[in-house]
């Protein structure tokens, strides 16, 4: 789901993702597409690696962040779990946005490398860049045949679009760090890309977009006891935040989110614990 963020479906199905989805837990918990053509300007920035010790720092960052969002299926986990205080402060999957900001960084060095680079770094540079391009198409064959992942998409085949769309969007940078990223225009294309991929690969697709109560319906439940707390106060003096201490989430019931919400949707309600 690093790669093809819709692979296993979609919560709720719509525009060219018309599955539903059938991973493992949910999909905003297991959400951190950095964006396929980033990916790419990331892998022409590896260059740096041999010259600066902050682009081998981020690459660190990347993969211990990486390790950790895997939680359970690392042994890294176990030690983690047992550091007093921080060890008991953890939602695994979170640790994506150290990936994620490595890979932005990384494909900061690419651009900066691709545009002006000596004449070898340029070299390496673009052919990093075709391989990573190589690799996401090779993946696009591969990872849907695999039973240990063909099992959690819908029917067992992909929505085209969930395999299609980001490998065209890191093809497109793939052509951009060949040769256009050295125009200025070439590189504000390239910028282009990668906003658009995070738009059309996930991001302009996700179900925030397509659910959630108004604001209306926030009032009325401010007004109305409709949650198990009995309702968040909009009176002077009332209730505006809960305070849950507990091993398990399960006691708060579905409602853990709303709450907060429901309050936020009273700017004149004091806040008080």
């Amino acid at each position: 789901m690093l790669v093809f963020p819709y692979l296993f479906g979609k919560t709720l199905p719509g525009g060219p993702y018309a599955s539903t989805y059938g991973g493992v837990f949910n999909l905003t918990e297991l959400s951190g597409y950095p964006g396929l053509a980033l990916l790419v300007l990331a892998f022409a920035g590896l260059v740096a690696l041999k010259a600066d010790r902050r682009a081998r720092a981020l690459v660190a960052v990347g993969a211990f962040c990486l390790v950790m969002a895997i939680g359970p299926a690392t042994p890294l986990s176990r030690v983690v779990y047992r550091l007093p205080v921080y060890g008991q402060f953890r939602a695994w999957g979170r640790y994506v946005y150290g990936l994620d900001l490595a890979v932005a960084m990384l494909g900061a060095y690419g651009v900066q490398l691709l545009r002006s680079g000596t004449r070898p770094q340029r070299h390496v540079a673009r052919a990093l860049a075709v391989a990573a391009g190589a690799a996401v198409v090779l993946l696009a064959l591969w990872l849907p045949r695999l039973q240990a992942v063909r099992h959690l998409i819908p029917g067992g085949k992909p929505v085209p679009a969930a395999l299609l769309i980001p490998c065209a969007f890191a093809l497109a940078a793939v052509l951009g760090a060949v040769g256009l990223i050295r125009i200025r225009v070439g590189a504000l294309l390239v910028v282009g890309v990668v906003a658009a991929d995070l738009f059309f690969s996930f991001g302009g697709f996700y179900e925030w977009h397509e659910v959630g109560p108004t604001a209306t319906a926030y009032s009325q439940e401010i007004a109305t006891p409709s949650t198990p707390w009995g309702g968040v106060a909009s009176a002077p003096g009332g209730i505006g935040r809960y305070l849950y201490i507990g091993s398990e989430v399960q006691p708060i019931g579905l409602d853990f989110i709303d709450v907060t919400d429901a309050s936020a949707c009273a700017p004149s309600t004091p806040t008080t614990s």
